[in-house]
Parts: C-alpha cells; structure tokens; sequence
C-alpha cells in the first residue's frame, strides 16, 4: 500500500554537493530533533588542480546531454523550449564569463580562458594592480582558483550587480585562509580565500505532496547509483561529490521518515496481534476462542488500514500513531464476549452463546454506543488533527463492533467450542494423567485427585496419582494407611 506525503505539490531539485562530509551528531541526544550537529568538512575538496576544473565542467555537460531513460529514471525536468535538462552549474557559467571576458587593456598574448591555473591568474592579478597588490602575496600563495571566482562572482570587483552573484550565493561556500587571504585595493572585499563547499543542482519533476516513500525510495537510490557511478571518474580532489535534496523541503529526508513510519506501524501491528493471541488463549482458557477472537482483531485492524488511502489520508505522525494504537482498540469487545463464552456454565455452544450475549452483549453495545457517540462530535471539527482522529476512532470502534457482534458471535454459534473441546485446561489435566472423572482429593491439602469412589480416609491410590507428592511422603503416607482398619461396609 503506497502513502503519499502531505506536503505542497513543489518540485525538488536534486543538489549534487562537493566539500561536505555527513554531519557530525556525536554531541546530540537522539531526542534532540533541533539538534544540527557539527559540520564536517572534505578537505581534499579542491578546484585548484585544472584537471579537477575539467572534470566539474564535463560533468555538467553530462547532466545537460542525459538520455531518454536516464531521465524517466532520475525523473529530471526537461525545459519545454529547449528540450535539455534543467541544471544549475556554477562552473559554466564561470567559464563563460572567462571565455567572454573585456581584455582590453590587457596584452595582447595573455590567456585568461578556463580552466584557470596559476599562471593565468598571475597575469590577470598583475594586470590589474588597483585591485590586486601581489607584492602582498605569500610565497606559498595557492589559492588561485578562488581568485578567479571572486573576480567573476564581483564582476571584476567593479561594485555592479552580478545575476550569477545572487544566483550561487547558496550553493558556493568560502572561507578566509590563514596564509593566502588578502584585501583587495582599495576596499574591504577579499580574495585568496578557500573554497569549502560548491554544488550543482539539477530540477526534477517530483512533487512532494504526490510522491510516496514506495516509488520515492527507488528514485533517491538511482540518483545515488548515477551519482557515485560519476564520482568515480573524477580526479581525486572531486571524487567525494554526493547527492541531496537540501533546497527548502528536503525530500530524500522526507521518503525515508514516511518509509520509518510505514515500518514502525506494521510493526506496532503485527506485534499488537502477536501479543494478543497468547493473552486471549490463557484469559479465555481455550485456543480455539484465542484463535477466533485473534482473527476478529485482525480483520478489524485490516479494514481500518484500507480505510487510510480510501480516506485520502497521507501518512504522517498522526497517522503512524493510528495504526499502533489499532490492535489495543480493536481487542476491547471481542475478549469481552470470549470471557463470556468461556464463563457460560453451559455445555453446547448454543447455550454457552445465549449466556454471552444475555451477560455481556448488552454491555458492550452500551460501550461502542457512546465511544461512537464521541468521535461522531469530532468528524465536524475545524482542526484536522481532531477530524482525522475521530474518523479513526469512528471506523475501528464500528469495525470492530461488526466483527465482535457479528462475525465472532456467528462463527461460535456454528463451530464454537462445546465441552472441554480446546480448553487448556483440558490438555493440562492430559499431560498429568488425569481422568475426566477424576475428584479433587478433599483430604490431601488440594494436592491430589483420585477416582470418584466413595471413601472416608485417603488410600493409596488417591495419594499415588497426586503428581504433587514426593516419594518418600509417598512411602510415609502409604505405611500410615496400611494400619488404619477399615470400617464395615469398606
């Protein structure tokens, strides 16, 4: 059975995220659910190398340029006009502002072009001395890259609006480096820091308040699959690329809650009815009533689940907490009238069934009639949380009257047990050899039985088959009877 998410229908997008490492939650309380942790940070994540510069570019080639089943698989959105994939890189968008770059005022054999190295970067710092004081530089100066991503993302540090600014601020995270950060001249603006954290986001045609956990979690592991599947290919400075949904609502999160939830209520429910068959076989003395009134609650328990999705239900906490609490609801009329069965002082079934609905049935239509009663003022509440509860207790309480009521009074009219027919007790008195004529012995302190001949002291049969006596009292008792002297008529 599929649940879907209750949240907006908005698209995902997909952020495949180089820098970060998973979160470190050693310090919070599995409680704690505001608890962040502590960021970790990849720090063999570096775009200084060129062939790591390539490797992100060719990558976003390879997103754009996805084949017909690669994209039915990753469900990714295609633009209307253009027909290619809907994908957000950093990376071009940088390269095309090197490869359009004014150089005017620049000599004429320099090279500026991507993918950016530390002799290019030199001879743009050099060239521009108003902005740039190398002779500030640190002899180990590395940070090249981040240079010309500074310079690009500040429009050449000229104070004008950048489109590509606004655009990636979210997705590109730097820091200042202790050697290598400068200021630039004159101005409080930076360069030289390092970069931590880059992403590529790529618009997929998900929408979160349609995807459930079932098909959802097959999409997050082909992304995972296609994802690591390209980290692999790449040079080691970006081989630790991974994908997320960190944008707004995270969906892979989301999926995997819906599936723990899923989980934990089968669970609840199976465990519930596991848990309630042994308890109504020793509380009703006999497997067969045990049996019957399990099905019953099982049967209630399956017709509330189907109630969820015909109710357009999506599953959600409240929900989740439905369903465990199923098989305690659903228990309380039915081991009702077991209990009355089995206390009828009747025989046949027919008369143990009459005394069950005469003792018990009225009670428990009195007790269906005003917890219905009940969750009947909640269907009309404003607040979906009381609506929703008290359609929930409306459906469990009226299924599982019709269970109880109708079908376990009617299977124990046709096949209910008659007799000692599946009473443990029975089978107790089995395995200790007892008779069904047997008589409780009334002269051995309730520790014995024996045939039902008429006597005045106890013999040494009466003591012999009392399975609560030790031998040697046995031997004790045996030598005592043998001189007692019968009375005439014995």
């Amino acid at each position: 059975m599929a649940f879907t998410s209750s949240s907006s229908a908005e698209a995902s997008n997909v952020n495949i995220v180089w820098g970060l490492q998973n979160q470190d939650l050693s310090s919070c309380h599995h409680t704690d659910y505001e608890c962040i942790g502590k960021t970790v940070w990849d720090n063999s994540f570096d775009l200084n190398p060129t062939p790591s510069q390539k490797a992100l570019k060719d990558f976003c080639a390879r997103l754009r340029n996805l084949t017909e089943e690669e994209s039915d698989r990753l469900h990714v959105r295609r633009d209307i006009v253009t027909g290619e994939v809907e994908v957000k890189c950093f990376i071009d968008d940088m390269y095309n502002f090197y490869d359009n770059l004014n150089l005017t005022g620049y000599p004429n054999d320099i090279d500026l072009s991507m993918p950016l190295s530390e002799r290019k970067m030199l001879s743009l710092m050099e060239n521009n001395p108003a902005i740039f004081d190398t002779s500030q530089l640190h002899e180990t100066f590395y940070r090249y890259f981040e240079t010309g991503l500074g310079f690009w993302l500040s429009m050449g540090y000229t104070g004008m609006a950048n489109a590509d600014n606004e655009a990636y601020q979210d997705v590109i995270g730097e820091e200042q480096d202790r050697w290598d950060t400068q200021t630039i001249l004159p101005g409080t603006d930076e360069f030289g820091t390092k970069l931590r954290y880059a992403a590529f986001s790529v618009k997929t045609n998900l929408l979160l308040g349609t995807l459930g956990y079932e098909e959802g979690i097959g999409i997050v592991n082909a992304w995972e699959d296609f994802v690591n599947a390209e980290m692999a290919k790449m040079p080691p400075s970006v081989s630790n690329g991974f994908q997320c949904t960190c944008d707004g609502f995270n969906l892979w999160h989301w999926l995997k809650v819906q599936k723990s939830l899923a989980d934990s209520a089968v669970r609840g429910v199976i465990f519930g009815i596991a848990f309630a068959f042994p308890l109504l076989v020793i509380a009703t003395s006999n497997i067969i009533l045990g049996t019957l009134a399990t099905i019953s609650i099982a049967l209630t328990t399956g017709c509330v689940i189907g109630v969820i999705p015909l109710a357009g239900w999506k599953l959600g906490l409240l929900e989740s907490l439905n369903l465990s609490l199923i098989v305690g609801l659903a228990v309380d009329y039915v081991v009702h009238l077991a209990e009355g069965y089995h206390l009828s002082k009747k025989e046949d079934r027919l008369g143990r069934l009459n005394d069950m609905l005469e003792h018990v049935g009225v009670s428990i239509v009195s007790g269906a009639a005003t917890t219905l009663g009940a969750s009947a003022f909640m269907l009309f509440a404003k607040i979906l949380f009381f609506m929703q509860f008290g359609i929930f207790m409306f459906c469990t309480i009226g299924f599982s009257m019709l269970f109880s009521l109708g079908l376990f009074t009617t299977v124990l009219g046709l096949i209910g047990p008659e007799g000692q027919t599946g009473s443990l007790v029975a089978i107790y008195h089995w395995i200790i050899g007892r008779n069904k004529g047997d008589v409780d012995c009334t002269t051995c302190e309730g520790k014995g039985f024996h045939s039902p001949i008429t006597q005045r002291k106890p013999s040494l049969h009466s003591i012999a088959v009392s399975p609560f006596t030790t031998p040697v009292r046995q031997r004790i008792l045996a030598t005592k009877s043998t001189q007692i002297s019968p009375e005439p008529g014995m």
